[in-house]
């Protein structure tokens, strides 16, 4: 008759029972010959257990084994029970069989001891321990082999080489005796394959793989289409066909592909906390119309539930309406959107709801759940810096106002501009509130310093010469970001300067965000960076279609607040990869408010477009990167 899974399993532990219950009725033995047997017997029945799956009776009965017999039997016996407490988590139990051992270096017990005691010790000294258990000993049962390359794989782990530990767990897995351990080792396997720099991972894919590069190929299709179901699903397929026979063909990749898909839906509740009331109730709103027409434009049966929450001006009872958040069954959390409130907010290790917070501070960092997502300024600066070496301009001096928001900018460009391979070549700041940036902008160009050099000249000659004073002769550009009113005077001055011809670069500050060509016509030539969403050059198109939607729909707030509608459209696109972002952060999602990714923070990232204003008007500013057009040189 047929034996189904279920019906083996539940056979197998009442053979189980059944031999310990014979085991538990033989008499204490007499003589040596009755001790070996009742010995043999506890192992054998370990054995059974070990390929049942039940390493907790496994440890006990090796422990019953090892306490009738003596000498290197006795040890070694304890030596398996110490590596099958190990394999279940008991390191307290493991480490008082080892202080049994009478010698730890005898022959016949040495490559146990060896393994256990490296278990012990990892994650310590783990690059010594790897070369102590590299080569694997050739003379090894295959049971023990299978505990020592699980060491191996464990010590290159804790050495920082995820590739090597997962070749080492593929050589493991045919020596392992029960399904429940081979089970165990693929998750292992996996996880040190999801730990490898995704570009590692795609150049270590085998043209024409054998089996542990089939685990590369699976891993690397998985990893890759992380953001995308349908091609996950496709990739998947097209996998199985290759490899029907691989150990990951059934259940492990059905069980991959289904997590994978699972972690792309969205939240089916979400809880919105936003400053309605107060005087940054409009900005609320617009972060709320962005949501809702992001909502919408997704397909009915992956909607999520949204639930609003004014939580004031002052953020006050942010934690309040967290609570509640939890209380009603939210499955994310979105804003707050202040500082203040974030800054409250931010006071757990973790996060039983998690939460994607519109705004970022730098202080807050790394809490398990808590991700930080907002208009950074930091971000515009980043990509400026880039911009700028990009078009070649490695030496820049840098104009800020005076301020909290204008020192936090200049840092982000100089430290991005640094990690590009530029340099800053100095930094001037500016009152907010002047409008005369004589003073800076002289010292930034070093014209004072000219015109001393002809008042010395003069006084060597005796008589006057004439005189046309120059800036600086090794900056080759001039990052200079402000709000709209403060970057149309910044243009004029610097061009009446001596600055004819030099690029100037911007963040997204400068440009209004609403066509004004009149006033903006002061800022032609700026160069800065853009979000996809007010430059118009959205990359996909769900993106193109939501954008239609808000404009149809709130013409207002798309004028008005675009940016503000644009974080409110990402923040609900980030609902659902957000985390996923958070493990791969080679991953990019293409947003209404740039190139999002996740760095180990927690902090959402943006890569904004470069633009520029020409007449008046915002254009994209394209070009293959070896090639920059000679209006730009």
């Amino acid at each position: 008759m047929p034996v189904s899974p279920a019906s083996s399993c539940r056979l197998g532990g009442v053979l189980l029972a059944l031999l310990l219950l014979v085991g538990c009725a033989v008499a204490p033995p007499d003589d040596a010959a009755e001790a070996d047997a009742e010995r043999d017997l506890r192992v054998r029945q370990a054995e059974i257990a070990l390929r049942l799956g039940d390493p907790f009776n496994a440890a006990e009965l090796f422990e019953r084994a090892a306490d009738l017999a003596e000498g290197e039997t006795a040890d070694r016996l304890r030596l398996q029970a110490a590596l099958v407490h190990l394999d279940v988590g008991d390191r307290e139990r493991a480490e008082a069989l080892l202080g049994m051992l009478a010698d730890v270096d005898a022959p016949a017990v040495a490559p146990l001891a060896t393994i256990v005691r490296a278990r012990l010790a990892l994650p310590e000294d783990a690059a010594d321990w790897v070369q102590r258990l590299r080569p694997v000993p050739a003379d090894l049962i295959p049971r023990v082999e299978a505990w020592w390359l699980g060491a191996l794989a464990a010590a290159h782990r804790a050495a920082d080489d995820p590739l090597e530990a997962a070749r080492v767990l593929d050589r493991q897995t045919p020596l392992l005796a029960s399904e429940r351990d081979r089970r165990i080792n693929r998750e292992r396997l996996w996880s040190a394959l999801m730990a490898l720099p995704l570009p590692q991972l795609r150049e270590l894919v085998p043209a024409a793989p054998d089996r542990f590069g089939a685990w590369l190929e699976l891993a690397h299709a998985l990893r890759v289409n992380r953001l995308d179901a349908a091609a996950t699903e496709e990739a998947v397929a097209g996998w199985r066909e290759r490899y029907p026979e691989h150990p990951a063909a059934g259940e492990f990749s059905e069980a991959r592909l289904a997590e994978q898909l699972q972690r792309l839906r969205p939240p089916e509740r979400i809880t919105v906390m936003l400053p309605f009331t107060g005087r940054l109730g409009s900005v609320a709103e617009a972060v709320q119309r962005g949501m809702l027409v992001a909502l919408y434009d997704m397909p009915a049966d992956e909607r999520p539930t949204l639930q609003f929450q004014d939580v004031g001006e002052d953020g006050s009872n942010v934690i309040a309406a967290y609570r509640r958040a939890q209380e009603w069954g939210a499955d994310l959390v979105v804003g707050p959107l202040t500082k203040s409130a974030l800054e409250q907010l931010a006071i757990w290790d973790n996060y039983p709801v998690p939460v994607l917070a519109l705004n970022r501070r730098d202080e807050v960092r790394g809490q398990p759940g808590l991700f930080q997502f907002g208009l950074a300024p930091e971000d515009d600066a980043m990509t400026a810096a880039r911009l700028a070496v990009q078009l070649g301009h490695r030496r820049l001096t840098v104009l800020v106002p005076d301020s909290d928001w204008g020192d936090r900018v200049a840092a982000s460009f100089v430290a991005g501009l640094h990690a590009a391979g530029g340099r800053a070549l100095e930094v001037q700041s500016y009152r907010p509130d002047g409008e005369d940036l004589s003073e800076p902008l002289r010292a930034l160009f070093d014209l004072d310093a000219s015109e001393a050099r002809h008042r010395r000249l003069q006084g060597v000659i005796g008589r006057g010469l004439e005189f046309e004073p120059r800036r600086r002769a090794d900056m080759q550009a001039l990052f200079a970001p402000a709000f709209p009113d403060m970057a149309r005077l910044i243009i004029p001055q610097v061009r009446f300067h001596r600055g004819l011809g030099l690029p100037v670069l911007a963040t997204s500050h400068a440009y209004s965000g609403t066509p004004a060509p009149d006033a903006d016509a002061d800022m032609n030539g700026l160069m800065f960076v853009e979000t996809p969403w007010v430059l118009g050059e959205l990359q996909t198109p769900e993106l193109t279609r939501t954008a239609r939607t808000l404009a149809e729909t709130w013409p207002d707030t798309a004028a008005r607040y675009p940016r503000l509608a644009a974080l409110g459209v990402d923040a609900l696109r980030l609902s659902a990869p957000v985390d996923v972002l958070a493990v791969e952060p080679r991953l990019t999602l293409e947003g209404a408010t740039g190139e999002l990714s996740v760095d180990d923070q927690g902090r959402v990232r943006r890569e904004l477009l470069p633009a520029r204003i020409r007449s008046g008007r915002i254009e994209s500013l394209v070009f293959p990167s070896a090639e920059v057009p000679e209006w730009l040189r």
